[in-house]
């Protein structure tokens, strides 16, 4: 399916990048017989494909946080003692995916804020009705430490590494209780449940059950010949943008990725090739605004030089 990206880790193998990403983060909680608890280790870290803006880390020193389209002043409080301007920004601001903004700025105090800003949170009483935990933010809030948890927990010592694992298995065991049912909200939360299993040590025993939610959210949403069930033209290149790295969470542990779910993703691929216009963007209908073309250039990346679907696509209405 065209190139792959190196695990976030940087090691040389798909072995080598587990086994560096554990022995890289075992150092940061020192050995298990001196753990105050059971807690699950990171083995790797997933690649985060989304293209991440390093400015973002200024705006935040000048005091406000745009996100989703709204701007919030923070004036060096916590953003998330704020009211949220919209909807959407709170689902952006508990969702972490900025994180990966702060981390693209390379520079340690952005860092160091990434850290607090993650304690900020685990150190707020949020009640399982609380937006926090809504199943598509819990999800991308998972999704967003995993991929960040270099920057978050290296060099950390047990009296902040501990919390984070902690917030982990908590986010694992609520997510497990969030796929029932088809959607794009459900299929989300399988994906991030089966990154977690493949990312974190003692979870073993959830990966099936979670595979096979996995397995039928995407039976449900994606469509014989690639789209998806919205009929939505952007909806499968966000999809891919966490199937792809998943997918390299299953190679990276020296697992051979479900033939279903690299079946799903083969489809997916051609039909947005199918969908592309001349300007390399999404056509816009079906409620696809302007779309970030940089997203779409990614994931077709991985299928670099495959035909477009020639085909009608039937079941979506689309017909060149």
């Amino acid at each position: 399916m065209g190139r792959e990206v190196p695990m976030a880790l940087g090691a040389q193998s798909r072995r080598g990048a587990a086994l560096a990403g554990a022995a890289a983060l075992r150092r940061v909680a020192g050995p298990a017989a001196n753990r105050r608890e059971s807690l699950p280790e990171l083995v790797l870290i997933p690649q985060d494909l989304r293209t991440a803006d390093p400015s973002f880390f200024a705006e935040l020193s000048a005091g406000s946080m745009g996100l989703a389209g709204a701007t919030a002043g923070i004036s060096g409080g916590s953003p998330f003692a704020l009211e949220p301007p919209t909807p959407e920004w709170q689902a952006a601001l508990l969702g972490f995916g900025w994180l990966s903004d702060l981390r693209a700025s390379n520079a340690p105090e952005a860092y160091a804020l990434a850290r607090r800003s993650v304690e900020d949170w685990l150190a707020r009483d949020r009640p399982v009705e609380a937006p926090d935990w809504r199943p598509a933010i819990a999800a991308r809030r998972l999704m967003s430490w995993l991929s960040n948890a270099g920057m978050l927990i290296e060099d950390a010592s047990p009296e902040a590494y501990d919390p984070f694992m902690r917030g982990c298995e908590l986010h694992m065991r609520r997510l497990a209780a969030m796929t029932v049912g088809h959607g794009t909200v459900p299929l989300i939360a399988s994906i991030a449940l089966v990154m977690g299993c493949l990312c974190l040590s003692d979870n073993e025993h959830r990966l099936a059950s979670s595979l096979k939610s996995l397995q039928s959210g995407l039976a449900h949403e994606i469509l014989g010949h690639g789209g998806h069930v919205s009929r939505h033209p952007g909806a499968p290149v966000e999809l891919l943008l966490d199937l792809l790295p998943l997918r390299q969470c299953f190679m990276a542990r020296e697992r051979k990725p479900p033939l279903w779910l690299t079946e799903a993703m083969q489809r997916m691929l051609p039909m947005l090739r199918h969908l592309q216009l001349g300007d390399r963007g999404l056509g816009r209908f079906n409620g696809m605004a302007a779309g970030e073309v940089d997203r779409l250039a990614t994931v077709l990346s991985y299928n670099a030089g495959a035909p477009a679907q020639i085909e009608p696509a039937a079941a979506s209405g689309y017909l060149r």
